[in-house]
């Protein structure tokens, strides 16, 4: 809990010398990436000290039986930065997803989601959709604020399947993405939650730039 401590420290001193001077996206996501970093490190050495324990004890270090296993589904606000008069386009997610609660009240959620993202502009007549496919890799550190309702955050590595843009097109899209997952989830009973999330891309999307911006809403369910 002391790497905790520090964590929350370091962001309120970086993000308040910051706030009325920086207001851009990346600076935020810095910001985000710096404390998670920080408080990784400090849970890391929590999960460390529970392996080299139960190794010690004769114990399997990972034991599968406390993991709980789920699927969820649900719709996408996607856009990019930096495209004038782009709209976001809706779109699908679907998924299925692991979660190991460690202590009282932190849990570590790795996922693999296929989802549907992009945007789409229109200048003057014409009409532009690009409607990427990327299979992603969450990996989110959840921090339970009451007994049924967590914040999580975590990086994300994406891998796009489908480019959604045709072969004659002039853009080229960068097949990996790596990216930042920010959310929260509501458990409504042991099976079903409610997960809201924000993903923001730290790679670009083209080689000429651009950035992915996605809300998620999702139902999820735990077997």
């Amino acid at each position: 809990m002391e790497g905790l401590g520090v964590t929350l420290l370091l962001s309120d001193l970086y993000l308040s010398r910051n706030f009325f001077k920086q207001r851009s996206m990346k600076k935020w996501v810095f910001a985000i990436v710096f404390a998670l970093g920080l408080s990784c490190v400090g849970q890391a050495q929590t999960i460390e000290k529970k392996i080299a324990k139960a190794l010690a004890e004769g114990k399997r270090a990972i034991d599968w039986d406390d993991w709980q296993w789920g699927l969820r589904a649900g719709l996408n606000w996607a856009s990019v930065t930096d495209e004038g008069g782009s709209k976001a386009r809706t779109a699908y997610h679907i998924g299925g997803y692991g979660f190991y609660k460690f202590h009282a009240k932190w849990a570590i959620r790795p996922e693999v989601v296929l989802s549907s993202q992009g945007y789409k502009n229109t200048k003057g007549d014409e009409k532009f959709v690009f409607d990427p496919l990327y299979l992603n890799f969450p990996i989110s550190v959840e921090y339970f604020v009451a007994s049924n309702c967590s914040l999580y955050a975590g990086p994300q590595f994406g891998l796009v399947l489908d480019k959604g843009l045709s072969e004659k097109s002039p853009l080229r899209v960068n097949t990996f993405e790596l990216g930042l997952d920010v959310g929260a989830t509501y458990y409504a009973d042991k099976n079903w939650n409610l997960d809201l999330r924000y993903t923001y891309g730290l790679t670009r999307v083209f080689d000429s730039g651009h950035h992915n911006s996605v809300f998620h809403i999702g139902i999820g369910y735990t077997f």
